[in-house]
């Protein structure tokens, strides 16, 4: 029967060692993601736009739902920055409000959604005339 018990003991030490374990690895890897998406948010801060483009599209893809969606949000204004920049071409405006229209349809404002479709517009007429 003390054997038993000491068995017992045992395998419920091990059963609470091992999940201990568990919750410290796991709070770990939630605070690197953390971490890298606060890094990313600096990035932006300090203006280095192009560069944080694919540190979000990895952050999106976290196990941690909500770093996903402050990624995701913090895309979407991105490329509505980026295609809001004055300094840029037209076209590629219109390409940068495509990408934040495909992970939110409803970001952009009319004067957005206007570039969108005379680009749109401008690209079938320019593909008629490829053709003929």
């Amino acid at each position: 029967m003390i054997f038993i018990m000491k068995l017992f003991r045992l395998v419920v030490t091990v059963a609470m060692v091992g999940i201990s374990i568990y919750l410290v690895y796991d709070f770990a890897q939630k605070e690197k993601v953390r971490s890298e998406y606060n890094g990313v948010i600096e990035m932006i801060n300090r203006g280095e736009l192009i560069s944080a483009v694919p540190k979000l599209k990895v952050l999106i893809k976290s196990k941690d739902l909500a770093v996903a969606e402050n990624a995701e949000h913090e895309l979407v204004k991105l490329y509505k920055r980026l295609g809001d920049d004055t300094g840029r071409p037209t076209k590629e405006s219109a390409e940068y409000y495509k990408l934040a229209l495909r992970i939110d349809p409803s970001c952009l404002n009319e004067k957005q959604k206007q570039l969108v479709e005379a680009d749109r517009k401008f690209s079938e007429s320019a593909k008629k005339l490829d053709t003929k």
